[in-house]
């Protein structure tokens, strides 16, 4: 099996297991699983580490996600293949000083740097590192997070309180949903997927 068949089959059993479970992430979840299917192999661009990839490398070799062992190995093997990247709209004059030393994401699923071509969906995985704020920000798609690493990161929704999330559950925001995300003492990587209009975020104080 390639390293590209593993990391689809890793993810459909990820994503199906939270799909299982009632929650307000399940209607898109049982929507992106069906595309998820029918995603076909690229040519996916060349790799590409950023300074914020220092945080994956330290995770990875000392042991990686511990907590979800399948999806693990998926991503140890795709590790060498990723093209990290960052939304163009994001600067450390917007995000504040040194976060884009500490910010980046790797797409597996249907963006421009992903390995898997699909219609309507995304998916890939977030980084960023410790005491960082990804402000209040918005995008069309609907999306849902699950978080892999740093269960102490604090993420709010709307005008919502600051809420923690256990390992691997489902965070949903619905499309132009405001939402924002706090890391503490450690990188936060999570799982993402959106379901719809592909357009980049855009942070809400900037409209």
């Amino acid at each position: 099996m390639t390293p590209t068949e593993l990391l689809r089959e890793a993810l459909n059993d990820f994503f199906q297991e939270r799909a299982d479970i009632a929650n307000d992430a399940q209607p898109m979840l049982l929507r992106f699983l069906e595309k998820l299917k029918d995603a076909q192999p690229r040519t996916a661009p060349a790799p590409r580490t950023l300074p914020a990839t220092r945080h994956w490398e330290d995770i990875m070799s000392s042991g990686g996600i511990i907590a979800f062992p399948g999806l693990n190995d998926a991503l140890a093997a795709m590790t060498p293949l990723l093209h990290w990247r960052q939304n163009p709209n994001y600067n450390d004059g917007l995000m504040g000083a040194g976060y884009m030393d500490n910010y980046g994401y790797a797409e597996f699923v249907g963006g421009d740097g992903s390995f898997l071509d699909a219609e309507a969906i995304r998916c890939g995985i977030l980084l960023i590192g410790p005491h960082r704020h990804y402000p209040k920000h918005h995008h069309a798609a609907e999306e849902v997070y699950c978080v892999l690493s740093s269960a102490e990161s604090q993420w709010r929704r709307g005008e919502e309180d600051w809420r923690s999330y256990a390992l691997g559950t489902p965070i949903y925001h619905a499309s132009w949903m405001k939402h924002e995300t706090k890391t503490d003492r450690d990188p936060l990587i999570a799982l993402y997927c959106w379901y719809g209009d592909a357009t980049s975020a855009v942070l809400v104080s900037s409209l």
